[in-house]
């Protein structure tokens, strides 16, 4: 019998934490299908990062405690990433809009309102432009609510620059760089009011940005006095007017990536998705291998905060605050022990399966669960 204690876990369970209430809207919603579990491991399993880890597999525990993990043989480099799905969980998700057909809507035409305000009759001077993919959906609705602006690529000179949503502005630069407009107005319906300031500031063909909406930055109070390293760190590596980590906006038809800090590349990554496929056509679901944990039904049961999955003829545990592999005839034992009422009914299936007697298998298992329940990891009636 093998039961291995982890030392360099290749197993991490991950908790909803303060997500929990968000995911739970996907829930509630007719769209969806399934838990709120089950949708963010959907969600997780169209993650690039994803396919970077080898033989990486999500695990999910739908019940008493919502749980999802990640099982594979991880490096450090992995383990960085997780650090970073586990960091989304805590505080991107609690800050995380879904923007339906009903805010869309809202926000052109506030958006709108504002471009009127700002321009007055120079509107019919303007031509509309849009920064590819998400703005072409905001440009087909604002088409309709601007009518007397030009067509794109009318040649008048002088663009507004529709997006979905802007985070550091790199999409825009890349559209200016590309450009022959004298003047540009920024528009996309969602931004932060410092990232808007930074892009006039610093591009003279820029003479206004404006949103429909303001996001906020909650970077200052979630790094507190690591802020300042935090941003020399973001500086110039990327083309960017401005770092912060605003409020997440995610609409039907795409969800902006969220980059992190890989300490063990020093290099950025793009995070975890977090909006379920049913919601969202960029994160439309391929073949699924997320591993369901099943309800144990007998005298021997689960603790409540045991989650595991499997790798190969491996089994890998977490539960009790540590993580246990399981080989050879104890993953033989666990894995009867999930389909089985009583011990006796998984020693029999143990002893034919090792060909020892029955009594020999009943006090193997019993020492196994014995061990186990010590650890936090298992329950009897």
């Amino acid at each position: 019998m093998v039961a291995t204690h982890a030392s360099d876990p290749s197993f991490e369970h991950l908790l909803f934490g303060e997500g929990a209430q968000f995911f739970a809207q996907f829930d509630a919603d007719p769209k969806s299908r399934g838990a709120p579990v089950r949708q963010l491991a959907l969600a997780l399993q169209a993650s690039p990062v994803l396919a970077t880890m080898e033989n990486a597999a999500i695990a999910i525990r739908e019940s008493p405690i919502p749980k999802i993990g990640l099982v594979g043989a991880f490096g450090e480099t992995d383990l960085a990433r997780i650090q970073a799905l586990q960091w989304q969980l805590d505080h991107v998700a609690p800050h995380t809009t879904f923007v339906d057909y009903p805010d869309l809507k809202e926000a052109c035409q506030a958006l709108a309102q504002q471009l009127k305000d700002l321009l007055g009759s120079d509107l019919a001077s303007y031509g509309l432009a849009a920064i590819p993919r998400g703005g072409w959906f905001v440009l087909g609705m604002m088409s309709y609510l601007l009518e007397d602006v030009g067509e794109p690529g009318s040649g008048r000179g002088q663009a507004i620059v529709l997006d979905d949503v802007a985070y550091s502005g790199d999409r825009f630069a890349r559209y200016l760089a590309d450009s022959d407009d004298d003047q540009v107005i920024f528009a996309p319906l969602f931004s932060a009011a410092e990232l808007r300031e930074s892009i006039v500031d610093r591009e003279p063909r820029v003479v206004a940005a404006v949103s429909a909406r303001d996001l906020k930055d909650h970077a200052p109070d979630r790094l507190g006095d690591a802020y300042r390293t935090w941003r020399e760190r973001w500086a110039g590596h990327e083309e960017r007017y401005w770092d912060g980590q605003p409020d997440h906006v995610a609409f039907p038809w795409s969800e902006p990536d969220i980059r992190f800090w890989n300490e063990a590349l020093d290099d950025s990554e793009t995070g975890w998705r977090l909006i379920p496929p049913s919601h969202c056509l960029k994160n439309r679901a391929g073949p699924t291998t997320i591993q369901h944990v099943p309800d144990w039904t007998g005298h021997v049961r689960l603790a409540d905060d045991t989650i595991y999955g499997s790798i190969d003829d491996m089994i890998v545990v977490s539960g009790g605050g540590d993580v246990f592999r399981l080989t050879d005839s104890a993953a033989s034992i666990w894995r009867h022990l999930s389909q089985q009422e009583t011990v006796a009914g998984a020693a029999r299936l143990l002893s034919d399966e090792y060909r020892v007697d029955v009594g020999t298998a009943v006090r193997d298992i019993e020492e196994f669960v014995d061990r186990l329940v010590t650890a936090g990891v298992l329950s009897r009636d």
